[in-house]
Parts: C-alpha cells; sequence; structure tokens
C-alpha cells in the first residue's frame, strides 16, 4: 500500500471510529430525556422499539447491505451500483410496507408481544415505521461504503442520529411519546432520500438489478441466520422479560444495558488510546 493508501486508510478508519464513538453516547442523552418526560415506563417503551428496530431491520433488508459491500465493493460499474441501490431499496421497501400494514392490523397482539400489554397498541405504527427507516438509511448508507467512501459514511451516520436526538430533545416536552417516534424516523428517510438522488445523479437511472449468484445469497442468507442467532442470544430476553415483569421492570434492565454499554465503550477508547 502507497503512503497516500495509508494516509486515507488511518483517516478514513479514525473518522469512522469518531463517529461510531459519537453514536454509542446517544444513550446517555436519551436516557435523561426520555425519563424526563414520558417516565420509567416510557423509557420502557422507547428501549423496545429500539431493540425491534435492531432486530427488524436487518430481516427488512435482507442484510443485503452486508452482501452488497462484501460483493460489489470498489466497483467502479455505474449500472451494477446505481441498480443494485434500487433493487435492495426497493425490497427493503417492499418487505417493510408488508411488516408495517401487517402490524398494524394486529396491532393488539403485537403490542402485547412488544410491550406486555395491548393498551399500547398505538405505539406498533410508529415503531414499525421507525424500525422500517432504520432499514431504508443503512441500504442507502450502504452504497457509500461500496463506493469506498467512508467519511460520507459516518458523516451521515453523524448527522442522522444528532438529528434525531435534536428532534427527540425539542419534541419530548411538548408531545406524546408515539408522536416523537414518528418524528425520530425523519432524518432516516430523508437522508435515505439524499443519498439516493445522489447516487441516480451520478450514475443516472438504471434498471434495479442484484448480483443474485449462489455465492451471494449463500452469504446474504448466512448472514439473516447468525443476525436471528445472535439477536436472540443477546437482546432477545426482553421480551420475556416484559412479558413477566413488565414494562417498568424492563426499563431497568434497559439502563443497566446502556449504562453497561457505554463504560466499555470508554475502556475501549482507553485502550486504543494506550
Amino acid at each position: 500500500m502507497s503512503t497516500t493508501g495509508k494516509k486515507k486508510f488511518l483517516s478514513d478508519f479514525f473518522f469512522v471510529l469518531a463517529a461510531n464513538a459519537v453514536v454509542g453516547l446517544r444513550p446517555v442523552v436519551l436516557i435523561a430525556v426520555v425519563t424526563r418526560h414520558f417516565g420509567q415506563e416510557g423509557y420502557g417503551l422507547w428501549s423496545q422499539v429500539l431493540t425491534t428496530a435492531l432486530f427488524l431491520s436487518p430481516l427488512i433488508m435482507l442484510r443485503l447491505p452486508n452482501a452488497l459491500t462484501r460483493f460489489l465493493a470498489g466497483s467502479q460499474k455505474a449500472g451494477e451500483l446505481a441498480g443494485s441501490l434500487l433493487a435492495a431499496l426497493s425490497i427493503t421497501v417492499t418487505l417493510g410496507g408488508t411488516v408495517v400494514i401487517a402490524g398494524t392490523l394486529a396491532s393488539q397482539s403485537v403490542a402485547r408481544l412488544l410491550f406486555g400489554e395491548d393498551r399500547f397498541a398505538a405505539l406498533v405504527l410508529p415503531a414499525l415505521i421507525y424500525a422500517l427507516s432504520f432499514a431504508t438509511f443503512a441500504v442507502a448508507n450502504g452504497y457509500l461504503l461500496i463506493r469506498q467512501k467512508q467519511k460520507a459514511y459516518a458523516l451521515s451516520l453523524l448527522v442522522k442520529e444528532v438529528t434525531e436526538i435534536g428532534l427527540i430533545v425539542l419534541l419530548a416536552n411538548r408531545f406524546e411519546l408515539h408522536d416523537v417516534l414518528f418524528a425520530a424516523s425523519a432524518p432516516a428517510v430523508a437522508l435515505t432520500a439524499a443519498i439516493l438522488l445522489y447516487a441516480l445523479r451520478h450514475h443516472g437511472l438504471v434498471r434495479p438489478r442484484l448480483p443474485l449468484n449462489r455465492d451471494f445469497v449463500s452469504f446474504a442468507g448466512w448472514l439473516i441466520i447468525t443476525h436471528v442467532a445472535f439477536f436472540w442470544a443477546g437482546r432477545g430476553s426482553r421480551y420475556i422479560l416484559v412479558d413477566i415483569g413488565g414494562i417498568e421492570e424492563l426499563s431497568i434492565f434497559a439502563v443497566v444495558y446502556a449504562v453497561v454499554n457505554i463504560l466499555g465503550l470508554l475502556v475501549a477508547s482507553n485502550r486504543l488510546a494506550l
């Protein structure tokens, strides 16, 4: 690797690392804001919405961003790049829209599964839309990784998180939780649209297509399987806990979990510095 290449690699690495570090501190703000305005129950609900988004979004997008990054990274073929982005977004929106409609029609049952009680049925629609926005943004931002634009990737992630947190802080004392959740989906949707427009402007309008060879399908399939396995080994217990102890008990668990993660992030940063 040339000196210029090494400098770019290190610059991109530390830029992405810094962005992820800022994103990792997001719970510090949210714990304070959400518990202050919506109470212990409200934070439990919020944590379940986020947990559900983390579970559903990779399934909705079929882990296509990861698979496309693996097989198309560094490609200079305009049709291949733009076509894969359009195809992945189309699949994500179609599957996500189906989940949103089905979940809304069965909102009381879904509310019992997610939040432990059907009185929270009004939160099902904004929760599923939040998960869908999560997925579409991951697909769009993955396009930047495929084009090896790590700084743009990190910057868009940072803008999404900072804008989302800003909206939550601004609206939490004026609106109900489900309204805040709708607003929290807006930055991801706006950035997805911006990245899509950028790709179309750069590559032109092309036919949506994916590199559907055996290796690609197999790789994406294994990613989905491992996601489900690791999620249920880690965060899956929350759905059992909320059923047994209720949403307020879950909120205590969620706060402790968030604090441990933050401490882990700080320890990792110190080790990296040393």
